[in-house]
């Protein structure tokens, strides 16, 4: 006779799970061969259902959305498929490396760079407007030069998306872009307080 179908306990529906190494629970005949699958293909890991009816077992999960069930086997063949248990894996937020401070004050172009998940999607937001995307490069960097910044304030953030999962928006690099007052290329006193300096005044 069949074993009748585990069920997953653990983890929850709907549940975001972190990418590599988690462990399915639930409960089964004790003494059968439990089987867990991914979107409908086996795994191949399976574990040993114990006597108090229970199982713990560890696969790795990658980036994007996972429909879980398992078997159970006993001499007579697997049982049916479990009820699915639907969780997620999505990357966490890209990390921002350019520019290195919080906020600055600058003249002229400027570089948003970081690191994220490689093969990801990486999607920069300037005021809460998507204004590049790109994949991330083998070496898990990315980097978008805004070479004609308009003047004022400007706040950037970053996502990345794997296999339909996209993270939380990176913490944010607010640059204030300024008049370069005196055209010597850097953003200094004279820039932030134009009335210091005239370019037409004779000395």
């Amino acid at each position: 006779i069949l074993a009748p179908a585990p069920a997953i306990t653990s983890p929850a529906a709907n549940a975001n799970l972190p990418n590599g190494n988690n462990v399915i629970a639930g409960t089964c005949l004790a003494g059968t061969t439990v089987t867990v699958y991914d979107n409908g293909v086996t795994t191949g890991v399976t574990g040993l259902c114990a006597a108090n009816g229970q199982y713990n077992i560890t696969i790795a999960l990658g980036y994007g959305s996972h429909v879980l069930t398992t078997t159970a086997t006993n001499n007579a063949g697997a049982s049916a498929q479990s009820a699915g248990r639907t969780v997620s894996v999505a990357p966490g937020a890209p990390v921002i490396t350019a520019p290195a401070a919080a906020s600055s004050d600058i003249i002229g172009p400027f570089t948003f760079a970081g690191t994220g998940v490689v093969g990801a999607t990486v999607r920069i937001y300037d005021n809460g407007v998507e204004i590049n995307n790109q994949v991330i490069a083998a070496n898990g960097t990315f980097s978008y030069t805004v070479n004609a910044p308009a003047l004022g304030g400007h706040n950037l953030t970053a996502t990345q998306t794997s296999n339909g999962q996209t993270s939380p928006a990176s913490a944010a690099r607010t640059i204030t872009v300024h008049n370069d007052s005196d055209g010597d290329t850097i953003y200094d006193e004279i820039d932030n307080c134009v009335a210091l300096w005239n370019k037409d005044q004779v000395d």
